[in-house]
This record gives structure tokens, sequence and C-alpha cells, in this order.
């Protein structure tokens, strides 16, 4: 499965939180940036559980709380 962010900000710091990311058998690879977008492989974990798994993680950061961005799963 494909989960896109697009983060205007922190984009490089959510590619380093999320890339080798591991929680409950699902595992985040970091793909590609586009722009604000930027795409993970994952593997494991349906398509909610994916989404709000890189929810907590970024928000867990001190930067997290504050921060604008969406979350999808294809």
């Amino acid at each position: 499965m494909k989960v896109i962010i697009r983060a205007p900000m922190k984009g490089d710091e959510i590619a380093a939180l999320l890339d080798g990311y591991s929680e409950s058998g699902t595992t985040f690879t970091f793909e590609k940036r586009d722009g604000i977008s930027l795409t993970f492989n994952v593997e494991g974990g349906g398509a909610a559980d994916v989404c709000a798994m890189a929810k907590a993680a970024i928000k867990a950061t001190p930067w997290g709380k504050i921060l604008y961005y969406s979350i999808d799963a294809k």
C-alpha cells in the first residue's frame, strides 16, 4: 500500500521520521518526494490503521502538534 503525506513544511523531517518506522508489524519505507507530497510504501496494516499510525508518530514530535498536513492511503 502507498501512503501519501502532503505537508508544505517539515517534509524532510517527516520523511526521516517515518522512513524505516515500524510498529505492530507495519513498516514504512520512504519512496519519493514530489513537491509537498511524500510517498511511502507500507507493508502490513489496513488503510485507516496506517494513516492513524503515521499521524500519531508525527503528532508525537515537538513540531507535529502545530503542523498542517494531510494523509491518504492508496
